[in-house]
């Protein structure tokens, strides 16, 4: 046996028997959109031929033996054990670029391999699959999958930065209500951002009381990492949670901050250019409510306005200028779905109460503010 790590997005052809992040792959063209590096479990007697991409690298698994943290095999008796167990609610923690999506989704794929349905939570507002930055994504898994860019999202709730700092409480409480109301699932896979050092420690913590796991499988090196330890230490011991270990996929896919930053730009064009992008007006006498940093608000003014009044009023969402909103993704909704987000779009400009946004939704009543702006989209 063979892994080979192709870094997409690329066109595949397979001749023979392969398996791709627990998915069987037989004489046929797969591919996938996303920039991650992905590893291929191939037979000797199997090729490969890369119709469009330029990346790969082999590996035997002779090699793996000796330390080479590459592909699937180095979580096979994990997930294995997680399904004897049967886990219900599962949550992976670790830092950055340790595998933690490529993890989730593969233990996703085998748990529909045995018939399940998982609920897979992408709570990584920054780099995740199922929803643009400065969203999270959820959705109930029925058929396997080689890449989330191809999942249909079921739920999807709006933060409103990139970064979890600031954002912690509104991240978890968006956990509880995607386990609670997405559809019909037998168990749930969370994954989580690389926040975990520093303050990150406490945030996870707060996030285990909250959801309240029974399998914690945290992505590291056991001998070295003091994250663990400290982590390990601070949980609250009434909790009935199986904390496991997973090796950390060091070589996968150790992403630049450049490479990050385009893939967050191209995860904020999927999602923007969705179902037809239209260019409104939006009266905001029509909106019920205007969402920033997770308070409500009735109207928007400039700051100039409060200045001549001289009256504060905490409905009214005071501005600088019109720069402030201008080119600032935006979510919109309904209050009554419970926040949750019905479509996309970028202001473009902001006069006399009037909103000019390039979107791709006309039912709403509620605008998310985001904190981005985007200049080029």
């Amino acid at each position: 046996m063979e892994t080979v790590l192709i870094k997409g997005p690329v066109l595949l052809e397979i001749k023979g028997e392969c398996n791709i992040l627990g998915v069987k792959c037989k004489n046929e063209c797969i591919g996938w959109e996303s920039s991650r590096i992905i590893p291929v479990e191939k037979s000797n007697n199997s090729t490969l031929s890369i119709i469009k991409g330029t990346s790969w690298n082999h590996h035997s698994h002779e090699t793996i033996s000796h330390h080479t943290k590459i592909g699937i095999s180095i979580w096979k008796d994990l997930v294995r054990n997680v399904l004897k167990q049967e886990k219900k609610r599962i949550i992976i923690i670790g830092p950055s670029n340790s595998g933690k999506s490529t993890l989730s989704l593969y233990m996703a794929n085998v748990f529909i391999s045995h018939g399940l349905k998982p609920l897979l939570i992408d709570a990584d507002i920054g780099q995740g699959d199922l929803a643009p930055p400065t969203c999270m994504g959820a959705a109930v898994m029925n058929f396997q999958e080689i890449d989330l860019w191809n999942v249909k999202t079921n739920c999807t709730n709006f933060i409103g930065g990139i970064q979890p700092i600031g954002y912690e409480s509104k991240i978890i409480s968006s956990i509880r209500q995607q386990l609670f109301i997405s559809i019909k699932h037998n168990l749930s896979i969370i994954n989580t951002d690389g926040y975990i050092k520093g303050n990150g420690l406490g945030y996870k913590i707060d996030l285990l009381k909250k959801i309240q796991p029974d399998c914690i499988i945290y992505l590291g090196n056991a001998n070295t990492d003091r994250n663990l330890m400290e982590f390990f230490s601070h949980l609250p011991r009434n909790l009935k949670m199986n904390f496991m270990y997973g090796e950390k996929q060091v070589a996968m896919n150790n992403r630049s901050l450049m490479e990050r930053y385009a893939k967050r730009m191209k995860t904020f064009t999927k999602f923007l250019t969705k179902n037809n992008e239209i260019v409104m007006k939006i009266d905001l006498s029509g909106i019920n409510f205007i969402n920033y940093r997770d308070k409500f608000y009735s109207e928007i003014k400039f700051l100039n306005e409060f200045e001549s009044s001289n009256a504060i009023n905490e409905k009214i969402l005071y501005i600088p200028d019109n720069g402030f909103l201008k080119n600032r993704f935006v979510g919109f909704g309904n209050k009554i779905d419970n926040d949750q987000i019905c479509g996309f779009g970028l202001i473009d400009d902001f006069a006399n109460g009037v909103l000019m946004v390039k979107m791709n939704v006309k039912e709403f009543d509620t605008i998310f503010l985001s904190d981005i702006k985007l200049d080029r989209i």
